[in-house]
């Protein structure tokens, strides 16, 4: 008598498959917070650089002005505007005030936008003197 002949190829059976998805699935499941966490880092220091740049564009156009035509800026109230050039709407406030006839005082604010204030930015100030 003949012995029925089994065919044996070679390669994974379903219940193999299966564990190594579900074994994979896991491993994801744990890496998803990390890469959350990572892409919030990530905003916060992208938008932390534009309010940082935008901070700076301001101070620089108030440091290469004449000294002079500061005199235009000086108010009890500060001069606000929108950034220029940036992709979220933060606010820019400058006041300029006489120290002496020859020294003034110029701070400039910069306020993140709403959606970065989630991300716990807060406003941000530099502050520098100009004489003539």
């Amino acid at each position: 008598m003949r012995q029925p002949q089994t065919l044996q190829r070679p390669g994974f059976t379903l219940v193999e498959v299966l564990v190594a998805i579900v074994i994979l699935a896991v491993v994801f499941m744990g890496l998803v917070p990390v890469l959350l966490r990572g892409a919030e880092h990530q905003r916060r220091a992208q938008a932390d650089a534009v309010r940082q740049a935008g901070l700076m564009a301001e101070a620089n156009r108030f440091q290469a002005l004449p000294f002079d035509s500061l005199a235009i800026y000086e108010s009890a109230s500060p001069w606000c505007q929108e950034v220029p050039g940036m992709s979220r709407n933060q606010q820019v406030c400058v006041t300029v005030s006489a120290v002496s006839s020859k020294e003034k005082r110029i701070e400039v604010v910069i306020s993140p936008a709403e959606e970065d204030r989630v991300l716990g930015l807060r406003e941000d100030t530099v502050e520098f003197r100009r004489t003539r």
